[in-house]
């Protein structure tokens, strides 16, 4: 049977008690009573010790009830700061989320805005283009249908002036040049050069390709034709 520590502390008084009065107790009572009271008197002490084992387990009691009242409100803490950082969370990645959907938008509407210049602009060029080639085609035309009347005097001197026209020359004298720089190559001394230089690396002349990079003025004509004659 299982009596509750409170229950002991009413019971225990009341006990002593009554083996303080049995201690006492006359003889004339007789030899039985007596040994009641050794008995009750050793019910006690055994009492005493169920007691203290009470007290004892009563004091692990309320160690682990404190040991779980700090448990709960550890987990309610934690329970706590895992919302608040949930909500933290939340919030922040709707911030990132509104940034990075204000971002894209600008981003877009800056790509269409360029978009729309840039289609304007070759839309523009392509009107262009098409009215300098309506141009050209008006102009080739009219210069189609424009008629041509050579008379019949003059065709025979044309083609006897062609015909007894001879090709221009490519020797040029060049007098000032050999004066200032003695030594100096003639074209055709340069293209002589040129054709030996290749012949002896072993390159096919029908198939090489001239390229220059002369000076754009009246003395680099010469050459550039020569070239362009040996080469083309």
């Amino acid at each position: 049977m299982l009596i509750s520590l409170n229950t002991m502390k009413v019971v225990l008084p009341f006990l002593f008690g009554a083996v303080a009065t049995s201690a006492f107790v006359p003889a004339k009572f007789g030899h039985n009573n007596r040994a009641s009271a050794l008995g009750a008197t050793s019910t006690i002490a055994e009492l005493q010790q169920i007691v203290k084992k009470a007290t004892v387990a009563q004091k692990y009691a309320n160690n682990a009830s404190a040991r779980l009242q700090r448990a709960k409100f550890s987990q309610e803490r934690v329970e706590n700061d895992f919302n608040i950082a949930n909500e933290r969370a939340d919030h922040d990645f709707e911030l990132a989320k509104q940034r990075v959907e204000h971002e894209y938008k600008i981003v877009k509407e800056r790509v269409e805005n360029d978009y729309g210049i840039q289609k304007a602009r070759v839309e523009s060029e392509l009107q262009e283009a098409s009215a300098e080639e309506a141009e050209a085609k008006a102009f080739l035309e009219e210069v189609a249908n424009e008629p041509v009347t050579i008379g019949a005097s003059e065709a025979p001197a044309v083609a006897d002036e062609t015909a007894s026209k001879e090709a221009p020359s490519t020797e040029k004298s060049f007098h000032l040049v050999q004066e200032a720089f003695p030594g100096a190559l003639t074209n055709a001394e340069l293209l002589d050069m040129i054709n030996s230089s290749i012949e002896d690396a072993g390159y096919d002349k029908s198939k090489t390709l001239v390229a220059t990079s002369l000076c754009c003025d009246e003395v680099n004509r010469p050459l550039e034709t020569d070239l362009a004659d040996a080469f083309d």
